[in-house]
C-alpha cells in the first residue's frame, strides 16, 4: 500500500465546492484543528485572502516597534510585515503551522528573514520575556 506524504508535502485538494464542502464538514467534526494541522491545505485556502495585509502593516506603522503575531500560522501575516522592515516574533501552538512558516521564511532575503523569530506556544499561556507596542492576532 502506498504511503502518503506528510500534510506539508501533500498538493492541496482542489476547492471545487464538493470538496470544500466535505472539508467544511469534517472540520466540523473534529474542530479546527483539523484545518490547522495541515499547513499546505491552509496556505490554499487563504492564498486569495490578502486584504488585510495592508491593514496590519499600517497598524504597524503607527505603533513603530515590534510586533508579536499570536498564533502566527504559516506566516502569511509575518513576511508581509517583516517584507515592510518590522521585527515580527510569531507564537503558534501547531508544529504544522510553524514547519510551513519555517519554509516559507526561509526563500526570503537574509535581512527578512533576519527580522522574523518564531516560536512554539500556546496562546493561553507564554511568557517571552518582552513587551511589544502592537498584538495582533489575525
Amino acid at each position: 500500500m502506498p504511503r502518503s506524504s506528510p500534510p506539508s508535502k501533500r498538493k492541496p485538494p482542489t476547492t471545487a465546492p464538493r470538496a470544500l464542502e466535505r472539508l467544511i464538514e469534517r472540520s466540523l467534526r473534529q474542530g479546527t484543528q483539523a484545518l490547522y494541522r495541515d499547513a499546505a491545505l491552509y496556505d490554499h485556502l487563504y492564498a486569495q485572502r490578502k486584504d488585510d495585509i495592508g491593514f496590519y502593516v499600517k497598524m504597524a506603522q503607527r505603533h513603530s516597534g515590534p510586533v508579536l503575531e499570536i498564533g502566527v500560522g504559516t506566516g502569511r501575516i509575518a513576511v508581509a510585515l517583516a517584507t515592510a522592515g518590522f521585527e515580527v516574533v510569531g507564537i503558534d501552538a501547531m508544529p504544522s503551522m510553524l514547519r510551513q512558516a519555517r519554509s516559507r521564511i526561509a526563500g526570503l532575503p537574509a535581512s527578512v528573514q533576519a527580522r522574523i523569530v518564531l516560536h512554539r506556544a500556546d496562546m493561553r499561556q507564554f511568557s517571552l520575556g518582552r513587551r511589544f507596542p502592537l498584538v495582533i492576532a489575525p
